[in-house]
């Protein structure tokens, strides 16, 4: 397989229309045992913006956050995903990928990419909460890191 080649194919469906081929092809994509297909599919179905689109890349990010390792991928599917999020008013779900689902080497960029599009205010809240509890292996730290990142966003954009 030519990767370089594959993954231009999969961003040219990305900006044809939406017919049921081109979201089999990146469907299926998306469930690739290559991690830079899995991240190519991701970001042209975001870019389709539509609500099977989003809704496949959140369930693929879930399944892969799980794992240990996939930081990378991980973090790079979430960067695609955060402009859909910001349409929304959807805290809850980048909260229990970081808190509940995702394995503590992902938490990091899980964090970075997706509460970024959320008010640093209203964000801080439901961070500080989830302080106070605990979730397994360097929770303190992954949620001490994105409280300071809210705090320092609620300073700046003030």
């Amino acid at each position: 397989m030519d990767f370089k080649l594959h993954t231009e194919h999969l961003r040219s469906l990305s900006a044809g229309p939406k017919t049921p081929a081109a979201r089999s092809e990146l469907m299926s994509a998306l469930s690739s045992k290559h991690e830079g297909i899995r991240v190519v599919a991701a970001q042209a179905l975001c870019q389709w913006g539509d609500g099977e689109s989003i809704s496949a890349v959140k369930a693929a990010i879930w399944e892969l956050s799980s794992l240990p390792h996939r930081w990378a991928a991980v973090g790079a599917m979430c960067r695609a995903l955060a402009p859909a999020l910001q349409l929304t008013d959807d805290i809850e779900w980048p909260l229990a990928l970081f808190s509940t689902q995702s394995h503590h080497e992902n938490r990091y960029f899980v964090g970075a990419a997706l509460f970024e599009v959320f008010p640093p205010k209203a964000l801080l809240s439901r961070l500080r909460t989830l302080a106070n509890t605990s979730n397994g292996h360097n929770w303190n730290v992954h949620v001490e890191a994105a409280i300071h990142r809210a705090e320092y966003r609620a300073r700046t954009e003030a």
